[in-house]
């Protein structure tokens, strides 16, 4: 057996005997049992102790006053920290310490007096109950003649037959077992070593529980996407005021293991960057450590899955009583899981007292202590707050009080007529809040008031101020250290001051709380209260006041400048109480990175735009937007919409700040339905990445990172943006890799797509037809500055029809093209547009017949990199004017003259600009190519012919062939037959050849061999065979191509030998000569 070492027959009650567990830690518990490295579900241990009890061999050897779990427990299972996690019954579980259970020879679970009374008192201590989360449900067990076991009477097992014992994880005796356990397992049955039998359970007598061996193995694993987020426990996390020193500690537990050092590093971060903690510790905090986990995780140096984290140092003479979130401590887990964890604070009043208690269970708490003396003017007030660490809502009274001293119920703050007589007073104070189990919590304490004529202080403690600024006159001028008419007065501590009703701000011009971490409440319920520096009767200035607290029922509209994150702001946080409505006013808020939200209702944009970070999104329920407001994400940045920590009605613009952040965005089209728009934000650059995934989204008509009228720095990193395509969508890359997909939910058409990948060389496109069509004929621009683009049918339906434009002055950066996986007919058209937009420039196909002057260009597509393009196998239309063309003297006046024309420049061309290589691979079927080659067009254009399917031979029918270059003879084309031509044959009739003429399905050359090229001709029809199987005429496997519609006529071919041949076209189509030569399988010029 594997026994703890404190077991010695002795426990220790000075210790706590149990201890609740949240839920995430029980889940975390239970999940060690099936790590990644397929951790066992149940031991074999437990077949060896069935075995002993079976066999009578267990004895016990149980410590004076323990005894067998009750009932309630179901299962357990041993930690490998040595503590025990029991399941009960009523679906609670409870984690028991190590000097309070022992587990004797046979497995039996004994456990202490104190945590037997307590179980069998009730089930778990209050607090420790946890939802519902049983442990997975064993598989059914083997047959009974299947296990070498003989009968055993129930009665005779673990004693008394009325106990209850539960069998337990034990590792050593597994480790040590061998036998039969060897026989199922195929191992030696260690906890933890990876794909071992799973047991099943089968109830006996007496309560006790017999396991049997399932011979089905089942490696029961965590599955990898699975992250088990990161839990911390306040082992204590109290501070007293007044004290020297002070320490707080907290436990930190992650199943997927915690790096010490990087944990180390992150609470300092965390220190680092709290105001709270920061005015707690005020000359720093000592950070240590004590690991409590399941020790060193396996392959690392220090890598743990619990460790405690303590913080010791000197305390703060001055700090307010309550409870606080304290600093938020970040971190990346042994799995790459982003962390985030949250060091809640509690400080107490070490002078206070409890009062007559009432039914007080501790943990609600006014913050001013028994029987202290405060000072309050004639109509003055001040606030007695208490603090519910479950944020209960609190409600007050007070009795024993005189006539003229009254208190605010919702509020706390103890209001003097102006009518009370001067003099001491007791009264007795009263802070009740109810839980959601019905729970009442009182507080119940006396105090002394001394009531001033005119002359106030600033209450006992010497570091709270309380102003309810509700004076005779028109309001006050100012708060800066000086005597009031109502006698408060603000000083360079930590001060609070109570705006009582939203009336009092009228007139207001200045509000300065010093030095010092400073509180203004808003408390009139109902009211709203107008914060606004521009507004003719608000405050010219808010400094000092880093905490602005809303109170229940109050609402606010703010201006963005009064806020930290504006240089003429200084409030850093905004708290709630969970029903507040916050209104935007006369400038943008940016509630970001330097101001802390907490616990709001409704954030309204009012047309202004709004900045949150990622914390922001759970203390907020809903931001209510418009079409004139963005609403702007900051900070390092991943949030998916499904998580549904955030609502937005009527938000249309989402943005990115600038700054060097990474985003990560997923849209889910129910928390963001009405989004359409998204931005790189501000006029610096997003220097990290940004993903967007807004594919659930299908409103999106706009994502634009690289700046327009509303961001004008767009983003310097990399972009990954995942859309759906239902309508009109624009996507505008930066300057580096942007990267689209896009799922089509329609079609594609007249010109309603556009993606502009920005200014880089490595953007891509690739869309998921999804049975839809894309088509971009007619609008060359759609894809621009796009490298790589991508066509995808999955489904096997749609179809794709691309056009990619580019001229000499603004070349197209298209690489590659490929729609080889559309199952239907696709259309390429490569072309010029220079003409769009200059009026010396003339396209092809729309020119006007008005004559053209001397340097005039014809269009045509120009490409500042090598081009592939990969076609379908089915039939496809390619079109392409490769290269442009200049005009000489005597330029030509119409479409058809021009290309009949040889009056174009080619050796000195002046504004014409040729494209580099351009490759199309045509993808078989039946093709239509048209094919022009402009005058000063040099590099290489290369068709592909893909080899015919063996039931069909293809055909590649050539609409057009053209050169316009200076001179007849043409250059710069290869008709690519992947090295297979082996020879060139001249059909009957042909170049002085015998016989009569054939049409292509006449053809039948004895002579042929395999991968011969056949030429023929008629007067109607003009082509050549590529004979695939050698047979001499046209058949299965073959590659007709028709030169007919391209102008060839009688006579076409000349000089044809077994290396080449000559084709020349008719003068109607500028007489072009193409010297076709034989190298290395294919044809060249």
């Amino acid at each position: 057996m594997m026994f703890d070492s404190h077991n010695a027959g002795v426990h220790a009650d000075a210790h706590s005997s149990y201890e609740p567990m949240a839920r995430s830690a029980a889940s975390g518990a239970k999940k060690s049992l099936r790590s990644r490295a397929g951790m066992l579900l149940v031991s074999t241990s437990l077949v060896a102790a069935a075995t002993a009890m079976m066999t009578g061999e267990a004895t016990a050897q149980v410590p004076a006053g323990f005894a067998p779990a009750p009932a309630d427990v179901v299962s357990y299972v041993q930690l490998s920290n040595g503590s025990v996690l029991v399941q009960l019954a009523n679906q609670q579980s409870l984690l028991v310490t190590s000097n309070n259970f022992f587990i004797d020879g046979t497995g039996v679970l004994f456990l202490s007096p104190a945590v037997t009374n307590g179980i069998a008192g009730g089930g778990a201590p209050s607090g420790a109950a946890l939802a519902p989360e049983p442990l997975p449900a064993p598989l059914a067990p083997l047959p009974a003649a299947t296990l070498p076991l003989a009968p055993v009477d129930p009665a005779s097992l673990a004693g008394d037959g009325s106990a209850s014992g539960v069998l337990f994880e034990d590792t050593e005796t597994a480790a040590s077992s061998g036998g039969l356990l060897g026989t199922i397992t195929g191992g030696p049955g260690l906890f933890g070593l990876g794909t071992l039998g799973t047991l099943a359970a089968v109830g006996l007598g007496g309560g006790a529980l017999l396991f049997a061996v399932n011979a089905i193995r089942s490696r029961i694993e965590t599955p990898a996407e699975d992250n088990a987020a990161a839990t911390v426990s306040a082992i204590d996390s109290s501070i007293e005021r007044g004290a020297t020193t002070g320490t707080v500690t907290y436990s930190i537990s992650d199943v997927d293991g915690i790096d010490e050092s990087e944990l180390v590093l992150a609470v300092q971060a965390g220190l680092d960057g709290a105001s709270t903690v920061a005015s707690i510790f005020p000359s720093g905090a000592e950070i240590s450590t004590e690991r409590t986990g399941s020790g060193l995780i396996e392959g690392t140096e220090d890598t743990y899955a619990s460790i405690n984290v303590t913080l010791t140092g000197a305390i703060a003479e001055a700090l307010n009583v309550g409870s606080f979130p304290g600093p938020a401590v970040n971190f990346t887990d042994a799995k790459g899981n982003e962390e985030s964890v949250n060091f809640a604070l509690e400080i107490t009043d070490g002078d206070a007292g409890s009062g007559d208690g009432g039914s007080d269970s501790g943990t609600l708490e006014l913050d001013q202590a028994e029987g202290s003396t405060h000072e309050i003017a004639q109509g003055g007030s001040k606030l007695f707050k208490a603090t519910d660490p479950d944020g209960d809502t609190i409600s007050y009274e007070i009795s024993n009080n005189p006539t003229g001293i009254g208190i605010d119920s919702n509020t706390g703050l103890v209001v003097v007529a102006s009518s009370v007589a001067t003099g001491t007073y007791t009264i007795t104070v009263k802070a009740m809040s109810t839980g959601a189990d019905g729970t009442v919590e009182t507080d119940t304490e006396t105090y002394n008031i001394t009531v001033t004529e005119g002359a106030g202080g600033t209450g006992s403690t010497g570091n709270t101020v309380n102003a309810d600024f509700d004076t005779t006159s028109a309001g006050f001028n100012t708060l800066s250290g000086v005597n009031l008419t109502n006698g408060d007065t603000a000083d360079s501590n930590d001060n609070e001051f109570e705006v009582v009703a939203a009336a009092h701000l009228a007139n207001s011009y200045i509000m300065d709380g010093l030095a010092g971490d400073d509180t203004v409440y808003f408390s009139e319920a109902g009211a709203t209260y107008h914060l606004d520096p521009t507004w003719v009767n608000g405050f010219e200035d808010v400094s000092g006041f880093e905490t602005l607290e809303l109170l229940s029922g109050v609402h606010l509209e703010i201006n963005g400048g009064v806020l930290d994150s504006e240089s003429t702001g200084d409030i850093e946080h905004l708290k709630g109480s969970g029903d507040n409505r916050v209104t935007v006013v006369n400038n943008n808020a940016d509630f970001g990175l330097d101001v802390t939200l907490s616990n709001l209702d409704v954030i309204d944009m009012n047309n202004y735009d709004v900045t949150l970070d990622v914390s922001d999104l759970s203390q907020i329920n809903t931001v209510e937007g418009d079409t004139q407001s963005t609403l702007v994400f900051t900070g390092q940045f991943t949030y998916d919409f499904a998580e549904g920590l955030i609502q937005t009605n009527d938000v249309t613009r989402l943005g990115f700040d600038a700054g060097n952040y990474d985003y990560s965005l997923t849209l889910d089209g129910v928390h963001d339905e009405d989004v359409r728009e998204i931005y790189a934000y501000g006029a610096n650059e997003v220097e990290g990445d940004i993903m967007i995934d807004a594919r659930e989204n299908s409103n999106i008509g706009l994502i634009d990172l690289a700046g327009d009228d509303f961001t004008t720095g767009g983003i310097d990193g990399d972009s990954n943006i995942f859309v759906t395509y239902d309508d009109a969508l624009q996507v505008f890359g930066g300057d580096n890799d942007d990267d689209l997909d896009v799922v089509l939910d329609s079609d594609i058409e007249d010109g309603e797509f556009q993606f502009d990948g920005g200014g880089d060389n490595e953007d891509s496109l690739n869309v998921n037809l999804n049975g839809d069509e894309i088509d971009t004929r007619g609008f060359g621009r759609s894809i621009d500055h796009v490298e790589y683009v991508d066509i995808d049918a999955p489904d096997g339906d749609g179809e794709a029809h691309l056009q990619f434009d580019g001229h000499g002055a603004d070349m197209s950066d298209i690489i590659r093209v490929d729609v080889s996986d559309v199952k239907d007919d696709a259309t390429l058209i490569l072309d010029g547009d220079r003409s769009a937009l200059d009026a010396s420039a003339e396209n092809i196909n729309d020119h006007d017949g008005v004559a053209m002057a001397d340097g005039d260009v014809i269009d045509g597509f120009v490409a500042d990199e090598d081009v592939i393009v990969h076609m379908t196998a089915q039939d496809d239309v390619i079109d392409m004017v490769i290269g442009e063309s200049e005009v000489a003297a005597g330029g030509e006046n119409s479409g058809i003259a021009i290309l009949q024309s040889t009056a174009l420049e080619t050796a000195s061309p002046t504004n014409a600009r040729g494209s580099q290589s351009v490759d199309v691979h045509l993808g078989g079927g039946d093709d239509t190519v048209s094919l022009v080659l402009g005058s000063v067009q040099s590099d290489e254009v290369t068709l592909h012919f893909s080899r015919a399917n063996h039931d069909d031979h293809d055909t590649v029918t050539f609409a057009e062939l053209n050169d316009l270059s200076e001179t007849t003879a043409t250059d710069g084309l290869t008709l690519d037959f992947a090295d297979d031509i082996s020879t060139i044959i001249a059909a009957d009739g042909l170049d002085g050849i015998g016989g009569v003429s054939s049409a292509a399905a006449g053809v039948n050359v004895s002579g042929s061999q395999q991968g011969a090229l056949i030429l023929f001709e008629t007067a109607s029809e003009h082509g050549f065979i590529y004979d695939h199987d050698g047979d001499g005429q046209l058949s299965d496997g073959d590659t007709l191509v028709d030169l007919t519609n391209a102008g060839a006529n009688a006579n076409a071919f000349t000089a044809i030998s077994s290396t080449g041949f000559t084709l020349t076209l008719a003068a109607a189509e500028g007489g072009d000569v193409f010297n076709f030569t034989l190298d290395q399988g294919d044809l060249t010029i």
